[in-house]
C-alpha cells in the first residue's frame, strides 16, 4: 500500500476486518484499487508517520498511543474508521494519559469516546484542576460551545460537592476571560 507515496507492508484482511472504509477500499469493485490491486492513498493531510502508527496501534505489541500522538491518531481513526485503534486510544487516554483533564473531556466529546467521557466527569479533581488551569483553559476554548456548556455544568456540580472549596466553572470562565483580554492587550 502506498500512502503518499511511502510503502507500508500491510495485511489487506486484516484492515479489512477492522475497518468498513479498508474493507471497501480492498475489496469493493467501485474502487479502482481493488480492480488495479495498487492501492494507493494521496491526501496531503494525511502524515505519513502518524498514518503508520495508526496501522502499527493494529498490532497489540506494536505500536501505542502516547501523549505525543493520541489526538492525531484519533483523527486518522476516524478517517479511515478504524474501532479498534479508537478503542485502544481511549484505553490510553483513561489509564496513562498525562493530558490535562478538559483535553481528555475534548477527546470524548471529538471522537464519541464514552468510556472517557464517563471517566472524566467520575474523576474530576478540583485540585489538580486548579493546579493544572492554563492547560485546561487552553484546551476549553477548543471545545465548542455546546460542549463547554455541559463541563461547565458537570463543573459546577463538583464544586458544589466540594462544598465551595473551588468554584470550578467560574475559575475557568474567569481565566477566558483572562486569556481574551491578554490577546486583545488589555491587561
Amino acid at each position: 500500500m502506498f500512502v503518499n507515496g511511502n510503502i507500508f507492508v500491510v495485511n489487506k484482511f486484516l484492515l479489512a476486518a477492522h475497518s468498513p472504509y479498508f474493507r471497501a477500499f480492498f475489496f469493493e469493485d467501485r474502487f479502482r484499487e481493488c480492480q488495479t490491486q495498487t492501492f494507493e492513498i494521496n491526501d496531503k493531510e494525511v502524515d505519513v508517520d502518524m498514518f503508520g502508527i495508526m496501522l502499527s496501534c493494529i498490532y497489540p505489541d506494536n505500536g501505542k498511543p502516547n501523549d505525543n500522538n493520541v489526538e492525531t491518531i484519533l483523527q486518522l481513526c476516524d478517517k479511515y474508521d478504524l474501532q479498534v485503534v479508537k478503542e485502544r486510544c481511549e484505553r490510553f487516554l483513561i489509564e496513562d494519559s498525562r493530558k490535562c483533564f478538559v483535553f481528555k473531556y475534548r477527546m470524548a466529546e471529538q471522537y464519541g469516546l464514552s468510556s472517557l467521557k464517563c471517566h472524566c466527569f467520575n474523576s474530576i479533581n478540583p485540585n489538580e484542576f486548579c493546579a493544572r488551569l492554563l492547560e485546561n483553559i487552553a484546551e476549553f476554548s477548543e471545545l465548542n460551545p455546546n460542549s463547554q456548556k455541559v463541563l461547565d455544568f458537570h463543573l459546577a456540580k463538583v464544586s458544589e460537592s466540594e462544598k465551595g472549596e473551588h468554584n470550578l466553572a467560574s475559575i475557568l470562565q474567569n481565566g477566558l476571560l483572562m486569556k481574551q483580554m491578554q490577546q486583545n492587550k488589555i491587561i
